[in-house]
C-alpha cells in the first residue's frame, strides 16, 4: 500500500516541478522503468495477493495505479496496451547493446561497463550482490525480519540498525545504476527513435457507457485483443532480422535483382527456407544487423546518392514500416528464389528516388 501511495506521490510531484518549470499543463506523461521482467511479475502477483486492502484505498489516485501493475484479478484495460507505462530495460540491453558482460547480462555488471558516469554506483559487496542474478541475497532481508537487535555475520556482530541502513544502501545503488544505464541509452539513441510518453492513468477506467455491464466487458476485451494484436506487431519491427528467422518470421533476401516495375526477385538464404511465409503475404523491409530499422524515419535510409523527389515530403518523416511495404509474389523454397512487389506511400515514384 505504502508503495501506491508513494508512487502517486511521485508522480504528482514530478508533475508539479515540470509545470513550475516549464509552466506545463497537468498532463503526467512519464513511465516506470523496471530492470527485468520478474521483478513485474512478481510486484503484479503482490498486488493481487493484497488487492481487496489495494481496493479499499482512499485515495484514489493512488488506487488507479493498480492499472499499471495488474494482477489476474483485474482485466487491463485497453490503454494499458496502447501506451504502456512500463519499460523493462534489460530487454532493451540485449538487444541494442553489446555489453563485455561475463556469462550473464545483470544491473550492476551493465551499469559498470554502459555508463556515462566515470564511478558508476554499484554494490561490489558479496553479501548484498549475488554476481549471476539481479537480486540482493535473501538472508539479508530475512536477517532484518527475524527482529534480533544484533546478527552475528561470521566473526562479526553487527546492529540491526547498520543492517537496515546496508539494505537500503544497496536498494538505493541499485535505482542510481538503473537510472545511469537509462540515461546512457537517451543519450546514444536519442534521435534515432521518437515515440510519445505514454500519460499515466490517474483515474478508475469506466468503460463504454450506456450499455449492460456485460456488453461493457466484450467491448473491453475486443478493443483490448485488437491493441495486443497491434502490439506484438510493433514489437517485431523491433527485433533484429535474425532472430525473428530463427522463430520463422522473417526472410532473408540478397542479390535483388529488378524484373521491371515495382517487382525485384532475390536470392533467399537457405535459412530461410521455412519461413511461414504463403504468397500474396505482405511484410516490412528491415535491415540484418540493425534492429529497428523499420521504425526509422524514412529521410534516415534512403542513399545519399538517390535522385532528388521533389513531391509530398510528408512521408519522408515518417517510419519505413508505414511507407514502404513488400508483398511475396512469388516463394520457390526448393531453388531459393523469392519474387517481391513493392509499393510506396504515398507515391510510388519515391520508390525509384532510392528508397
Amino acid at each position: 500500500m505504502a508503495y501506491l501511495r508513494y508512487q502517486s506521490q511521485t508522480f504528482r510531484n514530478a508533475s508539479d516541478r515540470v509545470r513550475r518549470l516549464f509552466f506545463a499543463s497537468n498532463t503526467r506523461n512519464d513511465h516506470n522503468s523496471i530492470w527485468e521482467q520478474r521483478q513485474f511479475t512478481e510486484l503484479c502477483n503482490a498486488l493481487g495477493r493484497h488487492l481487496p486492502r489495494v481496493l479499499k484505498l482512499t485515495d484514489r489516485k493512488a488506487k488507479s495505479l493498480v492499472w499499471i501493475f495488474p494482477p489476474e484479478e483485474l482485466i487491463a484495460t485497453q490503454k494499458a496496451i496502447e501506451a504502456s507505462t512500463v519499460v523493462i530495460i534489460d530487454e532493451i540491453v540485449r538487444r541494442m547493446v553489446f555489453t563485455p558482460t561475463p556469462h550473464v547480462i545483470t544491473l550492476f555488471d551493465t551499469a559498470e561497463a554502459y555508463s556515462n558516469m566515470q564511478y558508476p554506483p554499484i554494490v561490489r559487496d558479496s553479501y548484498f550482490r549475488e554476481y549471476l542474478s539481479n537480486g540482493i541475497p535473501r538472508e539479508r532481508i530475512y536477517e532484518i525480519w527475524s527482529n534480533a537487535q544484533q546478527i552475528k555475520r561470521g566473526p562479526n556482530v553487527i546492529p540491526r540498525n547498520t543492517l537496515i541502513s546496508d539494505y537500503s544502501d544497496a536498494l538505493k545503488k541499485q535505482s542510481q545504476s538503473l537510472q545511469a544505464i537509462c540515461d546512457k541509452l537517451r543519450s546514444d539513441y536519442r534521435g534515432q527513435f521518437k515515440a510519445k510518453a505514454p500519460k499515466i492513468p490517474t483515474a478508475i477506467p469506466k468503460g463504454a457507457s450506456s450499455v449492460a455491464f456485460d456488453a461493457k466487458l466484450w467491448i473491453w476485451w475486443d478493443e483490448l485483443n485488437f491493441l495486443a494484436s497491434q502490439m506484438e506487431a510493433h514489437f517485431k519491427l523491433v527485433l533484429d532480422g535474425r532472430r525473428l528467422e530463427a522463430t520463422y518470421e522473417a526472410i532473408v533476401l540478397n542479390n535483388g535483382r529488378a524484373l521491371g516495375g515495382r517487382r525485384y526477385e532475390f536470392d533467399v538464404d537457405v535459412t530461410s527456407a521455412e519461413a511461414k511465409f504463403k504468397t500474396e503475404s505482405s511484410f516490412a523491409v528491415g535491415k540484418i544487423g540493425v534492429p529497428g530499422f523499420p521504425l526509422q524515419p524514412l529521410n534516415n535510409v534512403i542513399s545519399i546518392t538517390a535522385i532528388p523527389y521533389s513531391g509530398d515530403q510528408t512521408a519522408f518523416h515518417a517510419p519505413l514500416w508505414s511507407v514502404l511495404k513488400g508483398v511475396l509474389i512469388d516463394f520457390d523454397r526448393v531453388n531459393l528464389k523469392a519474387t517481391v512487389e513493392f509499393s510506396c506511400w504515398p507515391e510510388r515514384v519515391m520508390i525509384i528516388s532510392g528508397v
